[in-house]
């Protein structure tokens, strides 16, 4: 009965530590970034998406700090209506710093979707001057929308930061598979010594 419990025990503790997850923190400084055109960072996808211009968004340092803009090129007319961020997998504690530059700030929103692109929340608040969002209330997001308001016109926002939490299988140690290998051995011979007898 001994040797059961211990071999039930490695069994359970191999698979415990041969697939664990952690989670990874994640922040994109745009500020830090050269300036350029950016279809990813990472694993973090950005894309533009509906009027304007087609092209990867760019960044620039133009106006003193340097941000993720709503265009392909530096004050390029018109703007793309949507600034699209897609995760690579389910994120969770989302923040980002978003600078709308403008009195016409009150116009955009932005618009967060859970893993099956079903909208989670919405919210009109962004400004004029850089400011900081935390969304840490939700959990599950796999993309997030910024929108200019439409219409075609010339109403450009910055994306400075974004920052996130991502759940990520770890690699397991060598040590950690001698472990589940060991384990799963015993477990074998014991099936086969109780089969014998």
């Amino acid at each position: 009965m001994m040797i059961k419990n211990i071999v039930s025990k490695s069994w359970w503790l191999g698979i415990c530590l041969v697939l664990p997850l952690s989670v990874q923190a994640t922040l994109i400084d745009f500020d830090a970034l050269p300036d350029g055109n950016y279809a990813t960072v990472g694993d973090t996808s950005f894309s533009l998406v509906g009027e304007g211009v087609t092209g990867d968004p760019i960044k620039s340092s133009l106006l003193g700090s340097g941000y993720l803009f709503n265009s392909s090129q530096p004050f390029l007319l018109p703007t793309n209506s949507i600034l699209r961020v897609d995760f690579n997998g389910l994120v969770d504690n989302l923040m980002f710093d978003f600078n709308g530059f403008g009195p016409e700030a009150s116009l955009m929103t932005w618009r967060i979707f859970d893993e099956n692109l079903t909208e989670l929340a919405t919210g009109n608040d962004l400004t004029a001057s850089l400011a900081s969002f935390d969304l840490s209330a939700f959990s599950g997001i796999s993309r997030i929308e910024f929108f200019n308001g439409g219409g075609n016109v010339n109403r450009f926002f910055g994306l400075r930061q974004i920052s996130f939490d991502s759940q990520v299988a770890s690699v397991p140690l060598p040590h950690t598979i001698l472990l589940l290998v060991s384990g799963l051995l015993s477990f074998a011979l014991v099936r086969k010594h109780r089969s014998q007898i």
